[in-house]
């Protein structure tokens, strides 16, 4: 590499409630921030991340491989193997995460050389910066559905909403 990016570990914190990570990866008037937090006791994990440049529209696009059996449960939710749900934010005037197999991102090699076919989701966002995406991933295995959405003006809440409509309000710092 000719000029590296600039990493920083902004913040990392461990209790047996709850972890939290912030960091931050920076490159060519580009500054990308990732949070993630994992509550142990709800077995939830929301990564949020930060893009941050130039002015202008931008792309953003995240590949999400899960490695395992998935499949779309609703708008933005989607199961990955037997108890896991992924729900993307749910953002007006934004496309819907599409899952896919194959083709040029959706393959995993578990061997040198060979290419197999592997369930991805993509989530795309064309916007200005500073822009966020968001997911949440629900471990427990206690829900079917799941729709994810950050608060408007409180960068650090979120709120999913499980199938019978019950809100559950996350503290994400």
């Amino acid at each position: 590499w000719q000029s590296r990016p600039e990493v920083e570990l902004l913040r990392w914190e461990s209790s047996a409630a709850r972890d939290v990570l912030i960091a931050a990866c920076s490159y060519a008037g580009l500054r990308h921030q990732r949070t993630i937090v994992f509550d142990k006791n709800a077995l939830w994990v929301v990564v949020l991340d930060r893009l941050e440049g130039a002015p202008g529209e931008h792309r953003m696009e995240q590949f999400w491989h899960f490695g395992m059996e998935v499949g779309q449960c609703l708008p933005g939710c989607f199961q990955a193997g037997s108890k896991a749900l992924v729900a993307f934010e749910e953002k007006a005037g934004t496309a819907e995460p599409q899952l896919s197999e194959g083709g040029e991102y959706g393959w995993i090699s578990r061997a040198l050389g060979i290419k197999s076919p592997a369930p991805v989701v993509l989530v795309e966002r064309r916007s200005a910066l500073p822009a966020t995406l968001a997911a949440m991933i629900d471990l427990s295995g206690r829900a079917r559905t799941l729709r994810f959405r950050l608060v408007d003006g409180q960068p650090a809440a979120a709120e999913c909403i499980y199938e019978d409509e019950a809100a559950v309000r996350l503290v994400l710092e």
